[in-house]
């Protein structure tokens, strides 16, 4: 389950009646794309507790990864204790100190939760994301004939799409979108740095699922995946 406003919202909404005697008040609900973070509860700094109020915090939980539901309950009710100590003024000696893990040790037991000070991704997790994780590459046609990759930095498309086009090496080139783990050997790069590979392995590697794009008017188009277009 990846976390989005509507399933926070219901997940706080439900353990908010279970956990507290007096349920917390409303509170903004984000969304971020931490890898490392997988939530945080936001307050202002060096507030008096008689003027704490529920519309000066957030809560951010990361939709970056596909979780547990159970794990991602975990997580949320980890920044619903951070809320409840901080609007209700209470001390504690630490962000995580002897209150918090009462707090937590408490729910833990009577509701045979796992919450945790620090949240440990289950196994293959984060490895899972790495191979989504989506590349700009473009693929150029030198004046010997060979074929060529560029990783390119997302920042630096439009840059190096001229840098080509400009060249007179280059007898063209071509944008694609892939997700596919084998392009991750080509170094990321901030300019036209050409990287000479065999044509038919290059062609095995966009053909899953690579989708075929193109630079106009100032703008990062997609066109087709690999396996629509011809000439590749």
């Amino acid at each position: 389950m990846k976390a989005t406003v509507e399933t926070v919202r219901q997940i706080f909404t439900e353990w908010n009646r279970r956990l507290f005697r007096e349920p917390l008040p409303d509170i903004e609900i984000r969304i971020g794309r931490g890898t490392k973070t997988l939530g945080a509860f936001r307050h202002p700094r060096s507030m008096p507790a008689s003027r704490r109020l529920s519309d000066q915090c957030s809560i951010t939980l990361s939709g970056h990864y596909d979780l547990p539901a159970e794990l991602l309950t975990d997580i949320i009710i980890h920044e619903m204790i951070h809320y409840h100590i901080w609007i209700r003024g209470l001390e504690d000696n630490a962000p995580h100190g002897c209150l918090f893990r009462s707090i937590a040790a408490e729910i833990n037991n009577r509701f045979n939760r796992s919450v945790t000070v620090r949240t440990r991704l289950p196994d293959g997790t984060a490895e899972s994301v790495a191979k989504k994780r989506y590349k700009y590459i473009c693929v150029s046609i030198h004046i010997n004939g060979y074929k060529y990759v560029t990783n390119c930095a997302r920042t630096r498309i439009f840059n190096i799409d001229k840098e080509l086009r400009c060249s007179d090496c280059i007898v063209s080139h071509q944008w694609w979108l892939s997700a596919d783990p084998w392009f991750d050997r080509f170094p990321r790069s901030l300019a036209a740095r050409l990287y000479k590979t065999d044509e038919a392995e290059l062609s095995l590697h966009l053909g899953k699922g690579a989708v075929r794009c193109q630079c106009v008017d100032g703008r990062f188009r997609f066109m087709q995946r690999h396996n629509d277009t011809t000439g590749t």
